[in-house]
């Protein structure tokens, strides 16, 4: 009898592994409710540029009613929304980097927490959403030459400065206190940037003009306008 009753309790224990393990693996092998994320790069929600405004989507596989909430370290800094009935197909997010009591958050990484009720799950995004709202450090250094033709003649064809940048980032360049031109992304550290006289494509006439530049990261934050040389503009002839 006792060896009857520890056999029936041993199959009764693999039984239980058993099923356990079978549900375990069909909660792995069923679909999250929600899937193809994407989300902006960084932004500052205090640049008064195009990126002050966090865009975030992803796919609903079924429709379903929704509660929305920015999340850090597991905890809710912001309700986007709160039973909200969406259809199967892509849901449009938007978050302008502000918690539940209109404050701007502090600089750092975010997620998005999706609830879905229909299906009984919740799922936080893996995919971070960063806030920055520090500007780039930029310095600038020694100007090659102080003069430029803009058609490519004459003795002096480019101005080259030398500046550092604390973070990736585009230079700005102005000419008068007027934008001229919006370089490629820089990486962090030294570069020397070339220019040849022009504005927008279009060479300045004879005369002088005040170069400055200024920074913008990716999260759309602009550095303080650092004054370079004043740079007199030659006449040239037709060619370059």
């Amino acid at each position: 009898m006792r060896r009857a009753a520890l056999t029936a309790l041993v199959l009764s224990l693999l039984a239980g592994t058993a099923a356990a393990f079978a549900v375990t693996q069909s909660l792995k092998l069923e679909r999250a409710p929600v899937g193809k994320a994407r989300f902006a790069e960084p932004f500052s929600p205090t640049c008064g540029c195009a990126r002050q405004v966090a865009r975030l989507s992803f796919r609903l596989r079924r429709s379903d009613r929704l509660d929305l909430d920015i999340v850090s370290d597991g905890e809710s800094v912001r309700t986007l929304a709160r039973g909200v009935e969406r259809p199967r197909g892509r849901v449009f997010v938007r978050w302008d980097g502000r918690d539940d009591a209109g404050a701007v958050v502090p600089d750092g990484r975010y997620r998005l927490q999706v609830r879905a009720a229909g299906a009984g799950r919740t799922i936080v995004m893996p995919k971070g959403i960063d806030v920055d709202t520090q500007p780039p450090e930029l310095e600038l250094g020694e100007a090659a030459g102080t003069a430029v033709t803009p058609n490519g003649a004459g003795p002096s064809g480019n101005v080259e400065l030398a500046f550092t940048v604390s973070e990736k980032a585009r230079l700005l360049v102005l000419v008068d206190g007027r934008l001229a031109r919006v370089t490629k992304p820089w990486p962090a550290g030294e570069h020397t940037f070339v220019w040849s006289g022009r504005v927008r494509g279009s060479p300045l006439e004879p005369g002088t003009v005040d170069l400055s530049v200024r920074a913008r990261d990716e999260a759309g934050n602009l550095s303080p306008v650092e004054a370079g040389p004043t740079i007199q503009v030659r006449a040239g002839g037709t060619g370059g």
